[in-house]
């Protein structure tokens, strides 16, 4: 695996000298160089092997460790036909070349000789760099003019106060900077054993968390990110003195990049504890006293993931994995407290162009919610650079409604929040044209109505797949489907049925689609007119009832076709002893006749009984309380035969028809004395059955 940029190469690089003094008399290659940093010594070496392959793979190696990639192209190139004759090293940095260069199609075509992680990430590393990831909240990013170096190792904003790791000396340190004359000042005395501190962390004031090593003089620091003899280890700076930070300091691998979450004492850094790599983790404090590291899954990729910084409930880190434009990129994933811990979500999001490039882009520090920092080394020469960004929360959101033959719609945009609630309501107007300031930091969703269509909802996921290809103005263009709508009813009673349930078969594509009435009898469901259905209703207690709809060959609009299903009449089942409870025939009070408002319902009745030629009926009439029993009793049974002899004038046999009278017998709801109940309650009572015989 490729060395992470810079952090260990840039200690190799103070320590390189002792390489030639370890070494007299003896004629180094330039594979020892490498080894130890010294990449331009690595350069200038003139290879005595008549085989000229690992000439130009060691210079291709060693510029692209001095970000000259152009150059390591070249001399991979000189040998790209032999590639698969070198070790994977050489491949990979072959491949990170093509990559930051952009030849997607010759890294494609290598992907395959460099091993299963990088397989893995086929997708990541190949298809994701050649869509479009314009992130438009970003600004294009202005360069900061500040002299750190030859590698931008890290820096931390304190409101005004900034600090920043600088080479002065052979010896890399943290200094205070001032943007305003562009001096800087050396914060610690210099100690002739320390060679580097860097990546500080403001906690506050002259307080921070930083990096340190020392670099003994007797040794050669080898490069490698498992090299025992000298580890990066995190420190704390008091205003006063070091403290080294021993829960996290006490294994043998190297701790960088910390930061610092003030506000809830929690301290992230990268490691490579399990490997080569570089993982984000993070350790919590309580009795001053770290707990043990906690590595973050969900961020953590096979390749390195460096400079955590929490902003705004996200934790922003760098990452040469993951979806990736090329070299190192820009991240963030949110995450929530839960139970004084810290749950993160499962994905992580690339910030996408012009933050990040296909060169290294890494250390985002934000300054404030609208501006902030990162480094990038994406210049011509290949150099690290500091560049400031601006950032808009809101974009503006630009819509427009219309339906599936492009017309405008007038409805309403509600905006509302994961839980559904509309939290703000916008009208079109008769263009069908809305607005609306997007804030990207606040969830939302668009659920856009209009009479006589099927509502759309548009979740925050897709309204971000919108924006990433856009610039502040996002247009977006909803397309309503008309949505025909329906009632069922009961063929006698005329009362509405609910719980049917319906069936819609699209004969086109046997795609099949279920429904229920709601308590109103009411149904909806937006057909395709350009299609043909079949529809089946289906109730407990009705028969079941069948259309077919399809437009015609003379154009003939779909939705006019679907008059019949606009109110439906479904039919009582009709097995023995079943009983079907008219509640609206009215008498007059103690009257036996039949009000005309109840002639439809009887009329309704005959209709069935004509459709239904087996069936025969026992006609009840019930009463209410009021009045004496056997007054009640003979009213009942006249009631009952005025009902017989209206349906025999209809033209129904009355050998089908049987009548009886039960009075006040069988009371529904309790209202069995006088003066009791109210008149509406005594109405429930007052009521004519039919019973399948």
């Amino acid at each position: 695996m490729i060395n992470y940029r810079n952090i260990i190469a840039t200690i190799v690089l103070l320590s390189s000298f002792l390489l030639a003094s370890s070494q007299v008399g003896k004629k180094l290659g330039a594979k020892e160089y490498i080894s130890s940093g010294y990449y331009k010594k690595a350069i200038e070496v003139n290879e005595d092997e008549k085989d000229s392959l690992f000439m130009y793979a060691n210079k291709g190696l060693s510029y692209l460790k001095l970000h000259a990639y152009k150059k390591a192209y070249q001399n991979f190139n000189n040998v790209s036909s032999r590639i698969n004759q070198l070790p994977n090293e050489y491949k990979i940095a072959y491949f990170e070349t093509l990559r930051v260069l952009e030849e997607n199609q010759k890294a494609e075509n290598l992907i395959d000789q460099l091993g299963e992680e990088y397989n893995n990430n086929y997708e990541g590393f190949i298809k994701y760099p050649q869509e479009k990831h314009k992130n438009a909240q970003f600004s294009e990013l202005e360069k900061v003019n500040v002299d750190f170096g030859a590698y931008f190792m890290g820096l931390s904003a304190n409101n005004d106060e900034l600090i920043i790791t600088k080479a002065e000396d052979n010896v890399y340190d943290i200094y205070k900077w001032s943007r305003k004359d562009n001096s800087s000042k050396r914060i610690f005395n210099k100690i002739s054993n320390v060679k580097y501190r860097a990546n500080p962390s403001f906690l506050d004031d002259n307080k921070f968390f930083y990096v340190k090593s020392t670099q003994p003089k007797n040794k050669i620091f080898q490069g490698k990110k498992s090299n025992k003899s000298n580890p990066l280890k995190l420190y704390f700076f008091d205003g006063s003195k070091e403290e080294s930070i021993e829960e996290i300091n006490n294994g043998f691998y190297n701790v960088v990049t910390p930061f610092y979450w003030k506000d809830r004492d929690i301290l992230f850094f990268s490691a490579n504890q399990e490997n080569e790599d570089f993982d984000i983790y993070y350790v919590t404090r309580k009795n001053q006293s770290w707990s043990k590291p906690i590595k973050i899954d969900q961020v953590n990729s096979p390749f390195d993931e460096v400079y955590p910084f929490l902003h705004e409930n996200k934790l922003y880190f760098s990452s040469k994995g993951h979806n990736n434009l090329g070299g190192l990129d820009v991240f963030s994933i949110a995450f929530e407290e839960t139970g004084g811990g810290i749950t993160f979500e499962s994905s992580v999001v690339n910030l996408g162009e012009p933050l990040n490039s296909s060169y290294d882009d890494f250390s985002l520090v934000w300054l404030d919610e609208n501006q902030g920092f990162v480094a990038s080394n994406r210049s011509s020469n290949g150099k690290d650079e500091l560049f400031e960004f601006s950032y808009t929360k809101t974009l503006k959101l630009k819509g427009l409604v219309v339906n599936t033959s492009n017309k405008p719609v007038e409805a309403n945009i509600e905006i509302a929040s994961p839980e559904d609630k509309a939290e703000e309501i916008l009208k079109t107007g008769k263009l069908g044209s809305f607005e609306y300031p997007f804030d990207l930091n606040k969830k939302i969703a668009l659920i856009v109505r209009s009479s006589g269509y099927q509502d759309q909802n548009i979740s925050f996921d897709s309204l971000l797949n919108l924006i990433k290809d856009q610039d502040t103005l996002v247009k977006i263009k909803v397309t309503l489907n008309k949505l025909f709508s329906g009632k069922i009813i009961d063929f006698i009673t005329g009362n509405v049925i609910p719980n049917v349930t319906i069936l819609i078969t699209e004969n086109q594509s046997g795609k099949k689609d279920t429904i229920t009435t709601n308590d109103e009898g009411e149904w909806s469901y937006p057909f395709d007119e350009s299609n043909s259905y079949e529809i089946e209703l289906i109730s407990k207690n009705h028969d079941k009832k069948t259309f077919k709809v399809s437009s015609s060959s003379d154009n003939t609009d779909l939705f006019s076709l679907l008059e019949d299903l606009e109110e439906v009449k479904l039919l009582s089942r009709t097995n023995k002893g079943d009983v079907i409870t008219i509640n609206n025939i009215y008498f007059d009070f103690s009257s036996a006749s039949i009000r005309k408002d109840s002639y439809q319902i009887l009329d309704n009745l005959s209709e069935f009984l004509k459709t239904k030629k087996d069936v025969k009926i026992l006609i009840g009439a019930h009463t209410d309380c009021e009045g004496s029993d056997e007054s009640n009793l003979y009213l009942s049974k006249e009631r009952a035969r005025n009902c017989q002899y209206y349906l025999v004038r209809k033209g129904i046999s009355k050998r089908r028809l049987q009548r009886k009278g039960y009075g006040e017998k069988y009371i529904l709801n309790g209202c069995t004395k006088p003066g009791q109940c109210t008149e509406k309650e005594n109405e429930i009572n007052r009521r004519i059955e039919l019973k399948i015989i």
